[in-house]
């Protein structure tokens, strides 16, 4: 019965031994209150008041924790971009927490195919301009083009000459 008792305590052991370690904390005393407070108020669910502790907290002293926890609020607010992008800081600035990191991956995952799927059902922000067809509507009558009258070829013809004319003149006159 010992020797079943020992195996299972070096399993459970071994067990919190691989499990990862903490994310780190900020060393400051301001942003360990921050982040006290901002903690009370996620376990509350008052994500937006947490929010804004974590980032007062972060501003005094960034730290991963503050990103990791802006992270969770936000994609409880369905704020998935702000999400991400914490989601991102953190997997960036804390590498030694790799259990975490493929949860933290997977929240990615997740809010990325929900952002997705959002786009795809999403209205057009602009409508789509409305064009009516006429049936059987009357055709519009054009006016025949200048060149398929005879008249306009006779106008057409003396106002060239004319603007010949008028250049030979004022080449005349200029004095050589």
């Amino acid at each position: 019965m010992r020797f079943v008792l020992a195996i299972v305590w070096m399993l459970v052991v071994a067990r919190v031994a691989a499990a990862d370690p903490p994310i780190r904390k900020p060393a400051l005393a301001a942003a360990l209150d921050h982040l006290a407070r901002a903690t009370k108020l996620y376990n509350v669910r008052s994500f937006e008041e947490a929010a804004d502790e974590y980032k007062a907290g972060a501003l005094i002293e960034p730290a991963p924790v503050f990103d990791y926890n802006l992270g969770q609020c936000y994609r409880q607010l369905g704020r998935y971009k702000e999400a991400i992008w914490h989601y991102e800081r953190f997997l960036k600035a804390s590498p030694e927490t790799p259990e975490r990191n493929e949860s933290v991956t997977g929240f990615i995952a997740q809010m990325r195919a929900e952002l997705e799927s959002r786009a795809m059902t999403a209205p057009p922000i602009e409508p789509a301009p409305l064009v009516t067809v006429q049936r059987n509507a009357a055709p519009v009558a054009r006016p025949e083009p200048w060149y398929r009258d005879r008249a306009g070829w006779l106008i057409g013809r003396r106002g060239h000459r004319a603007r010949r004319i008028r250049v030979v003149a004022v080449q005349r006159e200029r004095p050589r």
